[in-house]
């Protein structure tokens, strides 16, 4: 996997254009430096300003304005420019599957495999619960959350916080609307996250009515009712509960303490 933003934004200037040798002719405004020491406009003799110029939209009928000219001719051509990176990089990734020489890091799957139990619930108790991930300290890492959901033994609409540790407000919430059947899971999904610093995914125990089911202990006939929490090479989690009066702001993580999960039930 990977983020089409990111390689934008990261290899836009590892080769560079070179400006119109015409000074009179339309200018590029950005774009103009190159970190590797190579230039697109260098690749082939029929890639040449002028030649881009012939194939650009006729920015001179909607203003004549050189510098507006100019302006809009580079931001067009940046756009075919990062548009043509990506799809290098798309080929390249598809090219590494065919020949085998690729292969995914990190599986997509479902984190919680326990076979739970409708009847093992866990106690309210007025608090802010929840899980607290921490990915691979790494910029190079990325751990996407495709679907959060939650179980409880009562119908309702629950609101799912996600914190970042060093931002004093929530990141996002969403709101998890449970099925006509009580005890059925229900799944929405919520964001990527990045390798620095840590996440919390949390709910408060003051919105909800009812109690929550545990999907932690395994209450399969081997287990003998293990309780387990996901983990991974590029991750871990933590369950975690912290006294807290406003839902929607980061808590002083001092106080976060880690949460009772009941192994039977």
């Amino acid at each position: 996997m990977y983020n089409a933003s990111t390689i934008k934004t990261e290899l836009i200037g590892l080769a560079g254009w070179r400006q119109n040798a015409d000074s009179a002719g339309w200018q590029l405004t950005d774009m103009l430096t190159s970190s590797s020491g190579l230039w697109f406009n260098g690749v082939h003799p029929m890639l040449t300003i002028d030649n881009l110029i012939s194939i650009a939209p006729r920015f001179q009928d909607v203003d004549p304005t050189q510098s507006v000219i100019n302006t809009a001719f580079t931001t067009w051509l940046k756009r075919k420019t990062e548009d043509a990176i990506v799809k290098a990089v798309e080929d390249w990734v598809a090219e590494k599957v065919v020949v085998m020489t690729a292969g995914t890091l990190l599986s997509n799957n479902t984190l919680y495999e326990a076979t739970g139990n409708l009847a093992n619930l866990q106690a309210n108790n007025g608090k802010i619960v929840g899980l607290e991930v921490v990915p691979q300290r790494s910029k190079n890492v990325i751990v996407k959350i495709n679907q959060i959901g939650v179980q409880f033994n009562t119908n309702q609409t629950v609101r799912i916080y996600l914190f970042k540790s060093g931002r004093l407000t929530e990141v996002k919430h969403t709101d998890v609307v449970l099925p006509p059947e009580p005890g059925q899971y229900n799944g929405q999904p919520l964001t990527e996250l990045s390798g620095e610093g840590s996440y919390f995914i949390a709910y408060n125990e003051d919105d909800i009515t009812g109690q929550a089911i545990n999907g932690v202990t395994d209450h399969t006939a081997m287990s003998a009712g293990v309780a387990t929490l996901p983990a991974g090479r590029f991750f871990r989690t933590t369950a975690f509960q912290v006294s807290h009066d406003d839902p929607t702001a980061l808590w002083d993580l001092r106080r976060t303490g880690t949460a009772t999960i009941p192994t039977s039930g």
